[in-house]
């Protein structure tokens, strides 16, 4: 590309409201509105006020905060995609308020036996979907008159592949600045030029490289830009924080340590394993005459057993047999281990529907309770498959330093891997769980598989 004119000096802008909020404010925002709407909604319904006896306002509020947080992470509300796209807002928004408010009217109605007016439930779902969207739409309508402004400093495949990415999904939220040409580093007035570049573009993120010869002569003039406002950030750690991947085929293995890769934390490692178990025991009752029912579908469909077990590779690098519910005909998969892809013949019609609402999954609750697998992780793959994927792409074992799971990020964000292009994208996605899993991304993920199996989507 070619090198941009260099402007003349400018002042330095005031620092500007990122165009992309982070997460926590929009929770705050969100539960904030809940509880003001439903509250309002006792207030300034003639049903509360006619009968003094009815559920206080205040308990259904705090029980909307509740359900609103769920409801946010069940549709994927606070996922970078909403805050890029103003009609994915408009329908998880409305998803989520309705959500909620169903949660609120469900857990008062079963539990306390206090049922909600109908006055009181369409103001309080009127108030809270409204908030949520008004929140939204002044969001993506500032967002598109200030779009957040890129400058990279650096032109590699790195760069290529995210401004292709951002090209994508970007939905006019970012403003990429062509990048400084590679000469200009060696400029003796490099820091002076780059420094009218981030004034007179009024940048927001200042792109470097990750590699340490490339780095070298940027990083002065760079720091020397930070009093502009500008977030400084490497390629890699831009991509995955727009992306929420990692980028494993341009990252060096330091750089992926430099978060740490502690899986050994025993607090967090007794919580994860105690929801797992406790998850598990709840969900079992109802999981085992699904998995009765579909097992008796799968025997009257095509002959042979109704359960198949399976080698996996779990936590690191260890088999264990985890068991499926039979989806493809008796003995289709003797042999060597192959891929599944859509529309496999293998599959049977059974087979094929059990997949789609994933209750050919119901089986490994036993693997969960045995402490091979987790509610949430990458998922395991076969021994065959692990040692051709190990061969191919870069850092793929890193995956198994924790437990598999029975969904997880990829699983959420892509469909069943049948290439290893395929699963190098998802081995993307596993990564970014590991380097930044905690409770609030575990509990969104289940969330979002629990409406995914509502929808039948896979």
């Amino acid at each position: 590309m070619t090198t941009p004119s260099t402007p003349p000096a400018a002042t330095a802008p005031a620092p500007r409201l990122s165009a992309l909020p982070e997460r926590a404010p929009w929770r705050v925002l969100d539960v904030t509105i809940a509880a003001i709407s439903m509250y309002a909604a006792h207030r300034l319904s003639p049903t509360y006020l006619a009968d003094p006896t009815a559920t206080p306002a205040l308990q259904v509020s705090l029980v909307h905060v509740g359900a609103m947080l769920a409801a946010g992470h069940a549709v994927g509300l606070y996922e970078p995609a909403v805050a890029r796209s103003r009609s994915l807002a408009r329908r998880r928004g409305v998803a989520a308020g309705t959500l909620a408010v169903l949660a609120t009217l469900l857990f008062f109605y079963v539990v306390r036996y206090a049922p909600i007016g109908r006055w009181i439930a369409a103001l309080g779902w009127l108030g809270t979907t409204g908030g949520v969207l008004l929140g939204r739409e002044l969001a993506h309508r500032r967002g598109r008159a200030a779009p957040r402004v890129v400058l990279f400093v650096h032109e590699g495949p790195l760069v290529r592949a995210t401004v292709e990415a951002l090209a994508r999904v970007g939905d006019g939220a970012f403003r990429v600045l062509p990048p400084v040409h590679e000469s200009a580093s060696r400029d003796e007035r490099a820091g002076e030029r780059l420094r009218d570049l981030c004034a007179a573009g009024a940048v927001d993120d200042l792109v470097v490289p990750n590699a340490k010869d490339a780095l070298e002569p940027w990083l002065r003039p760079a720091l020397g830009c930070l009093e502009l406002g500008c977030r400084l950030l490497t390629e890699a750690d831009f991509y995955e924080e727009v992306l929420e991947r990692v980028p494993v085929e341009h990252v060096p293995a330091d750089w992926l340590l430099s978060r740490g890769w502690d899986t050994s934390d025993p607090w967090r490692e007794v919580a994860k394993r105690a929801t797992d178990v406790a998850i598990a025991l709840a969900v079992t009752p109802l999981a085992l005459p699904l998995a009765a029912a579909a097992a008796l579908a799968i025997r009257l469909d095509d002959r042979g057993p109704a359960l198949f077990p399976q080698r996996r590779i779990g936590r690191f690098g260890q088999p264990f047999t985890m068991w499926k519910l039979r989806t493809m005909k008796a003995g289709a998969e003797a042999g060597s281990a192959r891929w599944t892809a859509a529309g496999d013949p293998r599959l049977t019609r059974v087979g094929r529907r059990l997949r789609v609402l994933r209750l050919d999954e119901l089986p490994q609750l036993l693997n969960v309770l045995r402490g091979e697998m987790s509610w949430v992780g990458p998922r395991p793959e076969q021994p065959e498959i692990v040692a051709e994927l190990e061969r191919r792409i870069p850092y793929y074992a890193w995956r198994h330093q924790v437990r598999p799971g029975l969904t997880g990020w990829a699983q959420l964000k892509l469909p069943y891997a049948s290439s290893v292009e395929e699963a190098r994208h998802k081995l993307e996605l596993d990564l970014y769980y590991i380097r930044h899993r905690s409770w609030w991304l575990d509990l969104g993920i289940v969330l979002r598989t629990v409406t995914s199996f509502a929808r039948g989507a896979r």
